[in-house]
C-alpha cells in the first residue's frame, strides 16, 4: 500500500480508536458508578477502553480504505461519523435489544437486530458516497498533520486508561503499620469473624484426615481452637447461609428456590450484633447473597462479584460470549485477593477502634468450574491429566443434566482441581488471619471457619451440589478459635449443625437474643457446657424442587430424568444413622459409621428403622416454629 493510502487508513483507524476508547470508558464508568468501592476495580475501565477501541478501530480503518476517494476534510468528519455509528450499532443496539426484548432469540428481537443492521449498512453506504465536487488532493504533509493532531487527541484516552490501571494502588495505599494500641482499647465484647468457605467439603481438608496437604493454614486454626468433626449443613446450596445467619432450619426461614429471599420476619445475627453495639461489615463473593436480602443488619455489605462481573457485562464481551456458544456461562469469578485487600483497607481506615466488629466473609474459590491458579494447579493435577483438566471440557460438564456418569480419570481430575482451589483459598485465609494478627486483633476475635455446603465430585453420578442430601454436600468444616474462652487443639466427635453457630456466637459474645427468638431456635450453643454435645440429637437438612434449573441443560426435555428436578428432599441424622426422605417415595437409609460414602441403601434391609426415622422426621418438622419479628422486638 502506498504511503498516502496507509496514512488515510491510519487516520480512519485512529479516529475509530479514539471513539471506541471513549465509548468503552463511558460504558465501564456506568457500571463502576454502582460500586462505592469502584477504585479497587477501575482496571476494568482500561480493559473496556482497549476492547472497544480495537472493535471500532478495525472496521473504521477498513472503511478508510474504501473511502480513499474523499478529501481530507470529509475523510476526518466521515470517519468520525462512521465510528460513532458503528459504536452505537454494536453497544447501543445490544443494550436496546436487551431492554426491549429480554429473550434475544425471540422473533421480535431478531427482527429488531435485522432492522438495526440494515440501518447501519445504509449509514455506511451514505458515508461512502462520493461528493458532488471533485475532492482536493491530500498532500502527504497534510495527512501527517492530521495524524499528529489525532495522535495528540489519542493521548487523552491513553492517559485515562493508565490512570485506571494505577488507581487501585493509589486507593489502597501503602500497607499501614501494625497498631496494637487499637487492640488494647478494645471494648469488652470480642470481635467476631465469620468466614464461609463456599462449597468446601470437610473430607478434603487436611485437618479432617485428608491425605493431601490442602489446608495448612486452616489446620493451624484448628490446632489453636476447636474442630467439630461431624458438622452438617442444612441445605445443599446457597440458602444454607440463611441457617447460618438466623439459626433456623429451612422449614423455618423458608428461603429456597421458590422464594430465594431472606424474609423480613427473620432476625439475623448481624442485626443482633449491630443492636449490641457492633460495627458490622459483610463481604461476599457469592452473587446469590447480594440479590436475596442477606445484607440486612450490616452497616456495609460489599459485593465483590459485582466488580468481577463488570467485564463480562460489557456489551462486546456478551456478544462474543453468545457467539461462543454453550461453553461460556455467567458463573461468578472468585476474587479472594481483592477481598483481602478491601478488608485490610477497612481495618486500617474505616474500623472504629472503640467498637467491636462483626465481619462476615464469603470466599467463593472452590466453586465449580475449579480454576486454581499456579502453583496450586500443578501441585495436584498430574501432567498426564492436563488435557482432561482443560477449562472448556469442565465447562461442558456444567451443561450435562444428572445423572452425570464420569470415568475414573475425570473424577480424579475433578478432585485434583478441587484440591488446588482449596489450597489456594487456604493461602488467602492464612493471609487474612496474618493481617489480623499483625494488627493485634486476632486473639481479641472469635473466628468461625465453616462452609455452606460441599460439592459432588462424581459420587452418586452427580457433579456440583444440587439434587441430593448426601454427605458430599452436607458434611462441612466447622472450626472455632477464641483463646480467651476455647481450649486449643480440641476435637468434638458428636454431630453438630449450622443452626448451632448463631447461638454459639451469641453465647461467646455475651449478646442476649430476644426471648421470642430464643423460643424458636432449634440449635444450641456449642460452648458453655464443656463442649459436650448430645449424641442422640436430631440433625435436619432440606432441599426444595429445582425446576428452575431445567432450562440450563443441553439435553432435550424428553431426555432429562425429571425426578432430580421435581422431588423435594429431607434428611434426618441421629448418631450414625441417616434417613433421606424423598417426595417421590424413593427413601434411603445409611449407617454412616460403616458406610460413610453412602453406597449401600439399607431402607429395605432395615424397614422398621427407616419407618421410625421417617416418623421422627415428620414429628421434628411439626415441632419447628416460625419466627415472628414483631414479637422478638417487644
Amino acid at each position: 500500500m502506498a504511503r498516502p493510502m496507509r496514512q488515510r487508513v491510519l487516520i480512519a483507524a485512529t479516529t475509530g480508536l479514539i471513539v471506541g476508547a471513549t465509548g468503552g470508558f463511558i460504558e465501564a464508568a456506568v457500571w463502576l458508578a454502582q460500586l462505592p468501592w469502584w477504585p479497587a476495580v477501575s482496571p476494568v475501565a482500561a480493559a473496556a477502553m482497549g476492547l472497544n477501541a480495537a472493535a471500532i478501530a478495525i472496521p473504521t480503518g477498513l472503511w478508510g480504505l474504501a473511502a480513499r476517494h474523499l478529501d481530507p476534510g470529509r475523510l476526518q468528519v466521515r470517519a468520525l461519523a462512521f465510528s460513532v455509528v458503528t459504536l452505537a450499532y454494536l453497544v447501543g443496539g445490544f443494550y436496546a435489544n436487551h431492554a426491549w426484548f429480554p429473550k434475544v432469540t425471540s422473533s421480535s428481537s431478531l427482527l429488531f437486530t435485522g432492522v438495526l443492521t440494515i440501518g447501519w449498512l445504509l449509514a455506511v453506504g451514505f458515508l461512502l458516497k462520493r461528493p458532488t465536487r471533485a475532492p482536493a488532493a491530500m498532500s502527504q504533509s497534510a495527512q501527517r498533520r492530521v495524524l499528529r493532531r489525532l495522535g495528540l487527541v489519542a493521548l487523552g484516552p491513553t492517559a485515562l486508561a493508565g490512570l485506571c490501571l494505577v488507581l487501585p494502588r493509589l486507593w489502597f495505599g501503602s500497607p499501614q503499620p501494625a497498631s496494637r494500641q487499637a487492640a488494647t482499647g478494645q471494648p469488652e465484647r470480642p470481635n467476631i469473624l465469620l468466614i464461609v468457605m463456599d462449597t468446601v467439603r470437610a473430607d478434603h481438608l487436611s485437618c479432617y484426615g485428608y491425605p493431601r496437604p490442602t489446608s495448612p493454614n486452616v489446620d493451624r486454626i484448628a490446632q489453636e481452637g476447636v474442630l467439630f468433626e461431624q458438622a452438617s449443613s442444612t441445605a445443599p446450596w446457597a440458602p444454607a447461609h440463611a441457617a447460618l445467619f438466623t439459626g433456623l432450619y429451612p422449614s423455618q426461614h423458608r428461603t429456597d428456590e421458590t422464594y430465594p429471599y431472606l424474609r423480613d420476619e427473620v432476625t439475623t445475627i448481624a442485626e443482633l450484633a449491630r443492636e449490641a453495639g457492633y460495627q458490622t461489615l459483610g463481604v461476599s463473593n457469592n452473587s446469590w447473597l447480594g440479590r436475596t436480602g442477606f445484607h440486612q443488619g450490616f452497616d456495609d455489605f460489599v459485593q465483590i462479584w459485582q466488580g468481577d462481573r463488570i467485564v463480562s457485562q460489557l456489551a462486546l464481551v456478551q456478544i462474543a460470549s453468545a457467539l461462543a456458544g454453550a461453553s461460556m456461562t455467567a458463573e461468578n469469578q472468585a476474587n479472594a485477593v481483592l477481598t483481602n485487600q478491601l478488608i485490610r483497607r477497612w481495618l486500617d481506615r474505616a474500623r472504629d477502634p472503640n467498637r467491636p466488629f462483626f465481619l462476615f466473609i464469603n470466599y467463593f474459590e472452590p466453586q465449580f468450574f475449579y480454576e486454581p491458579p499456579e502453583p496450586y494447579r500443578s501441585r495436584f493435577v498430574s501432567p498426564a491429566n492436563q488435557s482432561e483438566a482443560e477449562l472448556r471440557a469442565l465447562r461442558l460438564l456444567h451443561w450435562d443434566a444428572p445423572p452425570v456418569r464420569l470415568d475414573q480419570t475425570k473424577q480424579t481430575v475433578l478432585a485434583d482441581l478441587y484440591d488446588g482451589e482449596l489450597a489456594y483459598l487456604d493461602a488467602r485465609i492464612g493471609e487474612l488471619l496474618d493481617a489480623l494478627r499483625a494488627r493485634g486483633l486476632l486473639d481479641e476475635t472469635i473466628v468461625v471457619l465453616t462452609s455452606d455446603h460441599g460439592d459432588n465430585l462424581g459420587e452418586h453420578e452427580l457433579v456440583e451440589h444440587r439434587f441430593s442430601l448426601y454427605e458430599a454436600v452436607l458434611h462441612i468444616p466447622l472450626i472455632l478459635r477464641y483463646p480467651k474462652a476455647l481450649p486449643q487443639g480440641t476435637r468434638v466427635a458428636e454431630p453438630v449443625s449450622l443452626v448451632d453457630v448463631m447461638p454459639t456466637l451469641l453465647k461467646l459474645s455475651g449478646v442476649e437474643p430476644p426471648e421470642a427468638l430464643r423460643a424458636v431456635l432449634p440449635g444450641s450453643s456449642l460452648v458453655g457446657s464443656g463442649l459436650r454435645v448430645p449424641r442422640d440429637r436430631f440433625l435436619l437438612a432440606e432441599d426444595s424442587p429445582s425446576l428452575g434449573m431445567l432450562e440450563q441443560y443441553r439435553a432435550r426435555p424428553q431426555d432429562i430424568e425429571r425426578r432430580y428436578f421435581t422431588r423435594s428432599l429431607r434428611s434426618l441424622r441421629r448418631g450414625p444413622w441417616k434417613f433421606i426422605w424423598s417426595s417421590d417415595g424413593q427413601h434411603e437409609l445409611y449407617d454412616l459409621s460403616r458406610d460413610p460414602g453412602e453406597t449401600r441403601n439399607l431402607v429395605n434391609r432395615w424397614p422398621r428403622r427407616a419407618r421410625e426415622m421417617e416418623l421422627q422426621l415428620l414429628r421434628l418438622l411439626q415441632t419447628l416454629r416460625r419466627p415472628e419479628k414483631e414479637a422478638q422486638r417487644e
